[in-house]
């Protein structure tokens, strides 16, 4: 049976990887604001069982990866509507940071029903495992059903401000690359001189 740490290890490794794609296809403020919102979710869940001290095996923390993925599909279906809204906006300059939050909150509010859709059926399948499958994995499956509702409220509710906050934050690092020096000095030395004309030396004569 896997440890506490163990799996609290693994499940950290696969959010930073599942957040690092989703900064490289969804923008960097989208990515970070989706994976905290996938830790915060596991997080709570967990801790639900840890305050309440309900005695379960350390393989309730298994739970919190379905808590996670559940987290992350969520956050997919709202930033993908995102690009369709920007792919189809007339708007001239879409690189705005205002256009782009105006569109995020629409993805948002369009999406609102597929992402509850979602967490309904996740949450049936969760129910039914937690009924009718095996006792010994009883407490993972609890712990999904209460994530569900835990990372459907986060995701829905702070995903459009905190995308908003990192991409604020990050708009004021500026990072200034070394310019390369132009030796125009010497080259327009050079033109001059070659466009004077020279004095030919020939050995004999010119001493």
């Amino acid at each position: 049976m896997p440890s506490l740490g163990t799996v609290a290890l693994g499940l950290g490794i696969g959010i930073a990887v599942s957040a690092v794609y989703m900064m490289l296809r969804y923008r960097l403020s989208r990515g970070l604001a989706v994976g905290l919102v996938a830790l915060c979710s596991s997080f709570i869940a967990l801790s639900f069982f840890v305050f309440t001290r309900i005695p379960v095996a350390p393989i309730v923390a298994v739970g919190s990866a379905g808590v996670a993925l559940i987290a992350f599909l969520s956050g997919m279906m709202i930033l993908g509507k995102e690009k369709e809204l920007i792919k189809e906006s007339r708007e001239k300059e879409k690189s705005g940071l205002a256009f782009r939050l105006e569109c995020l909150t629409k993805a948002n509010s369009y999406a609102a029903a597929e992402t509850v859709l979602l967490g309904l059926l996740a949450a049936y399948v969760a129910i039914v495992y937690f009924g009718f499958g095996p006792s010994a994995f009883n407490s993972p499956y609890l712990n999904i059903l209460l994530g569900i509702f835990v990372s459907l409220a986060l995701v829905i509710v702070l995903l459009v401000p905190m995308s908003g906050l990192f991409a604020k934050l990050l708009s004021k690092i500026k990072i200034k690359l070394p310019e390369r020096k132009k030796r125009t000095g010497h080259l327009q030395e050079k033109r001059a001189r070659s466009a004077e004309p020279e004095e030919a030396t020939f050995i004999g004569i010119n001493d």
